[in-house]
Protein backbone atom coordinates (compact mmCIF):
# COMPACT_ATOMS: atom_id res chain seq x y z
CA UNK A 1 0.00 0.00 0.00
CA UNK A 2 2.75 2.04 0.18
CA UNK A 3 3.93 3.02 -3.19
CA UNK A 4 -0.15 3.87 -3.61
CA UNK A 5 -0.29 6.60 -0.55
CA UNK A 6 0.75 9.76 -0.92
CA UNK A 7 0.70 12.76 1.53
CA UNK A 8 0.98 16.61 0.05
CA UNK A 9 1.54 19.12 2.24
CA UNK A 10 0.97 22.81 0.45
CA UNK A 11 0.64 26.38 2.71
CA UNK A 12 -1.79 25.94 5.00
CA UNK A 13 -3.64 22.82 3.99
CA UNK A 14 -2.61 19.07 3.51
CA UNK A 15 -3.99 16.33 1.01
CA UNK A 16 -4.16 12.44 1.88
CA UNK A 17 -3.99 10.86 -1.28
CA UNK A 18 -4.57 6.83 -1.84
CA UNK A 19 -4.26 5.62 -5.69
CA UNK A 20 -5.73 2.24 -6.95
CA UNK A 21 -8.02 1.16 -4.03
CA UNK A 22 -9.25 -2.21 -3.05
CA UNK A 23 -11.29 -3.70 -1.34
CA UNK A 24 -8.64 -4.29 1.45
CA UNK A 25 -8.25 -0.53 2.29
CA UNK A 26 -11.24 -0.22 3.67
CA UNK A 27 -10.53 0.81 7.74
CA UNK A 28 -9.35 3.33 10.35
CA UNK A 29 -6.47 5.51 9.68
CA UNK A 30 -4.80 7.83 11.74
CA UNK A 31 -2.90 10.55 10.24
CA UNK A 32 -0.34 12.85 12.15
CA UNK A 33 1.40 16.46 11.14
CA UNK A 34 4.55 17.80 12.62
CA UNK A 35 6.08 21.06 12.40
CA UNK A 36 7.95 23.62 14.66
CA UNK A 37 4.78 24.10 16.31
CA UNK A 38 3.90 20.69 17.36
CA UNK A 39 2.40 17.98 16.46
CA UNK A 40 -1.73 17.52 15.24
CA UNK A 41 -3.82 13.94 14.94
CA UNK A 42 -6.58 13.03 13.41
CA UNK A 43 -8.67 10.06 12.60
CA UNK A 44 -9.95 8.69 8.64
CA UNK A 45 -12.51 6.19 8.41
CA UNK A 46 -12.30 4.84 4.86
CA UNK A 47 -15.00 2.61 2.97
CA UNK A 48 -14.43 1.16 -0.10
CA UNK A 49 -17.12 0.15 -1.92
CA UNK A 50 -16.79 -2.02 -5.71
CA UNK A 51 -19.56 -3.05 -7.93
CA UNK A 52 -21.04 -6.61 -6.18
CA UNK A 53 -20.01 -9.83 -8.04
CA UNK A 54 -23.10 -11.65 -9.46
CA UNK A 55 -25.47 -14.19 -7.97
CA UNK A 56 -22.75 -17.35 -6.66
CA UNK A 57 -24.53 -20.16 -8.35
CA UNK A 58 -26.56 -20.60 -11.55
CA UNK A 59 -30.62 -19.83 -11.49
CA UNK A 60 -32.69 -22.63 -10.59
CA UNK A 61 -36.52 -22.96 -10.99
CA UNK A 62 -37.22 -24.76 -7.35
CA UNK A 63 -41.16 -24.90 -8.36
CA UNK A 64 -43.81 -24.01 -10.64
CA UNK A 65 -47.13 -24.02 -11.30
CA UNK A 66 -50.04 -22.79 -14.00
CA UNK A 67 -49.68 -19.25 -12.77
CA UNK A 68 -46.47 -18.98 -10.53
CA UNK A 69 -42.57 -20.12 -10.86
CA UNK A 70 -40.06 -19.79 -7.74
CA UNK A 71 -37.04 -19.21 -8.22
CA UNK A 72 -33.83 -20.05 -5.67
CA UNK A 73 -30.24 -18.53 -6.40
CA UNK A 74 -27.09 -18.29 -4.05
CA UNK A 75 -26.21 -14.52 -3.18
CA UNK A 76 -23.05 -13.10 -4.30
CA UNK A 77 -19.96 -13.65 -2.56
CA UNK A 78 -19.37 -10.26 -2.44
CA UNK A 79 -21.43 -7.38 -1.65
CA UNK A 80 -19.08 -4.45 -2.74
CA UNK A 81 -19.22 -3.75 0.40
CA UNK A 82 -23.02 -2.22 0.62
CA UNK A 83 -26.39 -3.97 1.26
CA UNK A 84 -27.97 -5.77 -1.64
CA UNK A 85 -31.33 -4.23 -1.05
CA UNK A 86 -32.95 -6.11 -4.15
CA UNK A 87 -32.98 -8.69 -7.13
CA UNK A 88 -35.26 -8.29 -10.18
CA UNK A 89 -36.29 -11.04 -12.43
Amino acid sequence: MKSRLKGLVCLGSGTFLLRQTIRNDTGLYHLQATNESGTATSRLDILIRTVPLPPGASLQISDSGNDYVSLAWHTCPDDGGSYITSYFC
